[in-house]
């Protein structure tokens, strides 16, 4: 593979056209070399890597289109969201689940980084320095798509702390999604969160929306059994084995299939005026699941039992999601300083994110392919027609490629 990029091939220049109108002429064209370059393969993303990846372009532009720009990430975001509205096979259906989590982005040595401060990350399982981000994503049986993001800023960014009128808690910021997510009317079923999203601020702008969710509660979590306010990890022993007389079998992650032992029954949540649905489920997701029961809970009551796991099963779209960005698009390798060049490159990994899901479709419609492809089939195919695209330019310009491999010798 050259790993390096002259002219964006066709699939990429079609689809950057379509986002024309979010920028000036002269950001539009940092626009197309940087995403030509960041979709090459990076062992550290900056914008001086970007500019290596992308001769024809000028490292000054480069660094003023990400860090100093003006473009807008809402506006961007937008059109992102309108052009899925119209790919029939990519766009959202009711029978999508919207999903909420948040995630963070390791920044031990970013001490001048605005936000990389030392605050708690699920992925390292403690306090790390790193971005934090909440995030909204739309899954469906056969594809996803990320919605938006909003960055965390922790209290101490703040003078008041946490009685700024400047701070967002990630509570304040997921309800900003979930209204961003309806006022954009993209459809979908229920809305998809973990134990820790499980408050009553949160539950309250649901039931404002009119919208049904399901989640999973904490073991300390109370809820009322049979008259009485009990722990959620105390159920197992209260309700009696002949109870657990549902199954439902699904895939995890790694696609090897669990079974879990279902009971339900009919709850209240303490400070919540309204009956919810209760599921308890035996079982492990993998090796990892240590708890080997788990307590669902939805405002969903026509559901089944098995149909309450089995969606929220697919709650792990988001971490895929995730996954996918960080680790073919470079989504948490940047090297800037301000939140708002972090903001940018987060919403350009987003632009990629979809510009390969739209690839990937592409390839499904004039092929008969037996399996399924993922993105990073994807990926390798824009790399493809990369090399491809770059040995033409090449037998174009012999000379100025001559110059350029010249003139990076020189640097080195």
């Amino acid at each position: 593979m050259m790993n390096v990029a002259f002219d964006p091939p066709k699939p990429l220049a079609q689809f950057a056209q379509l986002f024309r109108g979010c920028f000036t002429k002269r950001t539009f064209a940092s626009l197309v070399f940087y995403l030509s370059a960041v979709l090459l393969e990076h062992r550290r993303l900056s914008i001086q890597s970007i500019a290596a990846k992308a001769p024809l372009a000028s490292y000054e532009r480069l660094q003023y289109f990400v860090s100093e720009s003006k473009w807008s990430t809402l506006e961007l975001n937008d059109r992102r969201l309108d052009f899925l509205k119209h790919k029939g096979r990519l766009k959202a259906t009711r029978e999508g689940l919207l999903i909420l989590d948040d995630s963070a982005c390791p920044k031990p040595y970013a001490l001048a980084t605005e936000a990389a401060e030392f605050q708690y990350a699920s992925i390292a399982g403690g306090v790390i320095r790193c971005h934090t981000f909440v995030a909204a994503t739309w899954a469906g049986p056969s594809h996803y798509f990320p919605i938006q993001i909003a960055p965390y800023r922790p209290a101490n960014c703040f003078a008041l702390a946490e009685a700024d009128p400047a701070f967002r808690s990630k509570i304040t910021l997921a309800k900003g999604l979930l209204r961003y997510s309806v006022e954009r009317h993209i459809p979908f079923s229920d809305v998809l969160f973990d134990s820790w999203y499980l408050c009553e601020e949160l539950l309250k702008e649901l039931q404002s929306l009119q919208l049904t969710w399901i989640s999973e509660a904490k073991g300390d979590r109370r809820l009322s059994y049979r008259g009485r306010w009990v722990r959620a990890d105390e159920l197992v022993k209260l309700i009696p084995s002949s109870k657990f007389n549902r199954t439902v079998t699904l895939p995890n992650r790694q696609d090897k299939q669990r079974t879990f032992f279902l009971a339900s029954f009919d709850t209240r949540l303490q400070g919540l005026p309204y009956k919810l649905r209760c599921v308890v489920a035996v079982g492990q997701w993998d090796q990892r699941d240590e708890q080997g029961v788990h307590v669902f809970l939805s405002n969903r009551l026509s559901l089944s039992p098995d149909e309450i796991v089995r969606r929220y099963s697919r709650r792990w779209r988001i971490e895929d999601i995730f996954k996918e960005l960080k680790d073919f698009l470079s989504f948490d390798q940047y090297q800037v300083r301000s939140l708002q060049a972090v903001e940018h490159l987060w919403h350009l990994a987003l632009l990629a994110h979809t510009y390969l899901q739209w690839l990937k479709l592409q390839v499904v419609r004039s092929s008969r392919l037996k399996r399924p492809l993922s993105l990073g089939d994807a990926l390798n195919l824009h790399r493809y027609l990369n090399d491809r695209q770059a040995l033409r330019w090449i037998g174009k310009h012999p000379e100025l490629y001559r110059l350029i491999r010249l003139a990076s010798s020189t640097a080195a």
